[in-house]
C-alpha cells in the first residue's frame, strides 16, 4: 500500500514536472511546403464541433490531429498546454521570460497573437480580454470613452514580423509592450487611438501585473 502512494506521488511529480519543462524552439511548428492544407484539413475534421461551439472537443480533436500527422512531442505539449487552441509558429528567447508566437487555426478574426512564456505563470496570452479590460479606468481612456461612448479595444499588429517593446529597468524588472487598437465599436468600425500596455515581470520572471504605458488618440499626443 505503502508503495502504490509513494509511485503515485512520484507519478504526480513527475507530470507536473513535465508540464512546466521550459519552452523552447523545439515547441515550433509550421506545415512544410507542400502541406499547406493540412491546417484546412484539420478544420475540416474538426468543424462540427467548430460549429457547435464546443472549445474543450475542438481543442481535443486538434491535438488528436496532430498527433496522426507524428509532429514532434513538443508540439503537442504546447498545443495541450494552451487553452485558446494555438500552436507555436516562432520562439524568440528573452529571459527570464519569453515571447511566444502563436497561430490560433479556429479563430474567425486575427489568427496571430503572442504568450508570454517560461515565466510565473507559466504562459500568458496577451490578448485575454481581462488584460485590456483593466485600462479602461484610466483617465484619458475615460475622457476619450465620453466622446465616443462605444469605445472598444482590440489586439493590436500581432503579424510574425512585429516585436513589441523590451524594456529593462534598473532594478532587474523586465516590460513586454504591446499595442492595442481602439475602435468605434468593432473590428472594422473607425480607428480612434492606440492602447499600449506593459506586462511587467520582477527579475525571476514572476509576473508582477499589467501597466497602462500609453493612451493616445488618433492624431493626439500620449497620455
Amino acid at each position: 500500500m505503502r508503495s502504490s502512494i509513494i509511485l503515485a506521488l512520484l507519478f504526480f511529480a513527475l507530470n507536473s514536472f513535465a508540464a512546466q519543462t521550459q519552452l523552447s524552439s523545439k515547441s515550433i511548428w509550421n506545415p512544410k511546403i507542400g502541406e499547406t492544407d493540412l491546417l484546412q484539413r484539420i478544420r475540416d475534421v474538426c468543424s462540427r464541433d467548430l460549429e457547435l461551439g464546443n472549445i474543450k472537443t475542438i481543442h481535443s480533436c486538434f491535438i488528436a490531429e496532430l498527433e496522426k500527422l507524428k509532429v514532434d512531442p513538443e508540439v503537442v505539449q504546447f498545443v495541450k498546454q494552451t487553452k485558446t487552441i494555438g500552436y507555436m509558429t516562432d520562439f524568440k528567447r528573452v529571459g527570464p521570460v519569453d515571447l511566444a508566437y502563436v497561430n490560433f487555426p479556429f479563430r474567425a478574426n486575427q489568427n496571430e497573437g503572442f504568450y508570454l512564456a517560461n515565466g510565473t505563470p507559466f504562459l500568458i496570452d496577451v490578448d485575454d480580454p481581462k488584460w485590456a479590460d483593466s485600462a479602461k479606468t484610466h483617465s484619458f481612456f475615460l475622457v476619450l470613452q465620453k466622446k465616443y461612448p462605444n469605445l472598444s479595444i482590440f489586439p493590436g499588429d500581432r503579424s510574425p514580423s512585429f516585436v513589441p517593446q523590451i524594456i529593462r529597468e534598473p532594478r532587474g524588472e523586465i516590460d513586454f509592450v504591446f499595442q492595442y487598437s481602439l475602435r468605434d465599436g468593432c473590428r472594422a468600425c473607425a480607428h480612434l487611438g492606440q492602447l499600449d500596455l506593459s506586462f511587467r515581470f520582477n527579475s525571476k520572471g514572476k509576473f508582477q501585473g499589467v501597466i497602462v504605458h500609453q493612451v493616445k488618440a488618433s492624431h493626439e499626443k500620449s497620455e
